[in-house]
């Protein structure tokens, strides 16, 4: 069978979708596709022209294609160092398995697309560390893997991942992540109503399957059974953290996809094997006689039928698939470009549209925030988890600010290339944000908790004091104790650059980081310490056990017209002859001392108490003492 090149070097070809259709004749209805992803040198390619029949580039011809710009080298081996390995999307007609049950039972007409969207450096879709020379093309050609992944998962009715066993578990490894960054784009292109006549609220019944073909299975090492029961609950935990839209926030995969894992022994190692298994997955697809064919007749015609048969039938009419595809491909580069209003808005999206590079930084920064993030959210599960049991973490706030840091450096790494466009800056802002605002959350729960422990021991340090006369003071002193514990536990738990009160998380700084704030638990705690303590003190005054002080009230008064309210002050009085004088010669410096011992200073001025003054300045204490 022929093949056709749907999308590479950036660009869709609609005409070769539909030259595939019209000289294939592919019927209008009961067709499916089936598009197989996974990382080079898995022997993908190789795998789909085995099963189906197809022609696809397999190993060296693929990459010696890649190496002259006619695409991403299917086998993964070879040229891939010399340039940019770009996505592709190469589609073909399976070929039937025989004459004779194409007349005792047509089979369905399937449709096989060959991604070449993954790779080993780039199934993290963050992954770095190009030189500056080569960083454009380089992230150019990564941007188009992606486009290639998300259109061929968007309009596939059966997604075959090809992984080998030893990958399984290392997600980078495997194509998982970026297989869950075309899962989002799906969703969302589901949730618009872009992949189905149906309407964007209606129910979805229409579902999908993913088609798991484990590489290189030797059951020396683990069953089938154990390896179906890992893939589903990564996947499950995976398909948890996707970012959904609101119409499948509480939607289960199982609602929208099947998921079949089959195993494949070594090609090379257990040849006779690989090719028994190979022969079996065939029938499976291409022999409507098999007991496991996995494209069920259906009664009927047309979408509706196909719809409602769930046999992974696509409900496009072929003749309609080629434009079907463009609308899917104009809506992927539309999300390119909404995400740069959402950073700029539509006036700096136009600006930075005549910008190739700022463009460019948009998405990518976008992508490898959310990468980030997502990775962010997996690492802060068992803290939740934590939080959520009312438990507090130990060391939360050094631990909190370590990750942050550490997020943001891996985002400064893999984000280096576009370190001097307007997107850096502001997704890397938006991340810190989004990151304490979730940390955010954990320590809220543990304040809650803190407040709980402190007011514990406030009631512990309560049945210890004792009543005395000094009982109101002790449980003042037991409250601040109590208080002081809490607010210096509190601001542990903090991270070190969050913001601590509303108006540090208002400043433009901030970038829609909320407060980190306590005072209103420490309100809450100080109320019930000091309620519980006036009952307890109540009830001890009710037993008699506690008498309280009666305090006399204390009076003064000063008035401004009283022209002497202190008596004379030598310092600004002169004596006269109208004063009252008495003469001592002996008083001498014991009379003196004794005034003096009675004054009192009040600033610079020194008030009698006794009723006796010094004498002035210049005076001789032994010579004059007068009085008021």
């Amino acid at each position: 069978m022929t093949v056709y090149e749907v999308y590479g070097a950036g660009k869709f070809h609609d005409h070769a979708l539909a030259q595939l259709l019209r000289e294939t004749e592919v019927s209008e209805s009961g067709y499916s596709i089936v598009a197989a992803v996974g990382v080079p040198g898995a022997g993908k390619s190789t795998l789909l022209n085995q099963i189906f029949g197809t022609t696809f580039p397999e190993g060296a011809t693929a990459a010696a294609l890649s190496a002259h710009g006619g695409g991403e080298s299917a086998g993964g081996a070879g040229l891939r160092d010399q340039a940019p390995r770009e996505g592709a999307v190469r589609a073909s007609r399976a070929e039937p398995l025989s004459r004779s049950l194409l007349l005792a039972q047509p089979p369905r007409d399937v449709i096989v697309l060959d991604v070449d969207g993954l790779g080993a450096a780039d199934a993290d879709p963050t992954a770095g560390g190009m030189a500056v020379g080569a960083d454009k093309r380089e992230e150019r050609a990564r941007a188009q893997r992606k486009t290639a992944v998300d259109l061929a998962v968007a309009l596939a009715d059966v997604i075959v991942f090809n992984v080998r066993m030893h990958d399984l578990p290392r997600s980078r490894a495997s194509g998982m992540r970026q297989l869950r960054s075309a899962l989002e784009t799906y969703l969302r292109l589901r949730a618009a109503g872009m992949l189905s006549r149906e309407a964007p609220n209606s129910a979805a019944r229409h579902k999908r399957l993913l088609f798991v073909a484990v590489r290189d299975f030797d059951d020396d090492d683990a069953s089938r059974e154990d390896v179906t029961a890992a893939f589903l609950e990564d996947f499950a935990a995976m398909w948890n953290r996707l970012t959904k839209p609101a119409r499948f926030v509480q939607t289960r995969y199982t609602e929208l996809f099947d998921i079949k894992l089959v195993t494949l022994p070594h090609a090379k190692h257990r040849t006779v094997d690989f090719m028994l298994r190979v022969g079996e997955l065939q029938r499976q697809f291409l022999d409507p006689t098999a007991d496991l064919h996995l494209f069920r007749t259906v009664s009927g015609s047309g979408p509706a039928a196909a719809a409602a048969g769930g046999a992974y039938a696509n409900v496009i009419p072929s003749n309609e698939l080629a434009l079907h595809a463009d609308s899917v491909y104009k809506s992927l580069r539309e999300a390119e470009r909404e995400a740069v209003e959402a950073l700029y808005g539509k006036e700096g999206a136009a600006a930075a549209a005549v910008n190739s590079a700022e463009l460019e930084a948009a998405y990518r920064c976008d992508q490898i925030s959310s990468y980030i993030f997502s990775q962010f959210l997996e690492n802060v599960r068992t803290w939740k988890s934590r939080a959520e049991d009312g438990r507090i973490i130990e060391n939360f706030g050094r631990d909190a600010d370590a990750l942050v840091n550490d997020s943001l450096a891996e985002y400064d790494k893999d984000a280096a290339a576009f370190a001097n466009t307007r997107s850096y800056g502001r997704k890397r802002a938006e991340l810190r944000a989004a990151m304490l605002n979730d940390l955010r959350t954990i320590y809220a729960k543990q304040v809650l908790k803190l407040r709980e422990v402190a007011f514990d021991r406030f009631k512990l340090a309560l049945t210890r004091v004792q009543v005395t006369d000094r009982v109101e003071k002790d449980v003042e002193r037991q409250i601040k104790a109590a208080e002081k514990y809490f607010v210096e536990q509190a601001e542990l738990l903090k991270c070190r650059d969050a913001p601590r009160t509303a108006a540090a998380a208002a400043s433009p700084a901030a970038s829609g980081a909320l407060a980190w704030r306590h005072d209103v638990e420490r309100r809450a705690l100080i109320d019930a310490m000091r309620e519980v303590a006036t009952e307890r003190l109540q009830f001890a005054r009710l037993q008699g056990a506690y008498v309280p002080i009666q305090r006399q009230p204390v009076q003064c008064s000063f008035h401004y017209m009283h022209p002497h309210p202190f008596g004379m002050d030598s310092r600004l009085d002169r004596p006269t002859h109208a004063d009252p004088m008495r003469y001592e010669p002996n008083a001498g410096t014991r009379a003196v001392n004794t005034m003096r011992a009675a004054s009192v200073h009040q600033g610079n001025t020194r008030i009698k108490l006794s009723g006796k003054v010094q004498p002035m300045s210049g005076g001789k204490s032994s010579d004059l003492v007068f009085r008021n």
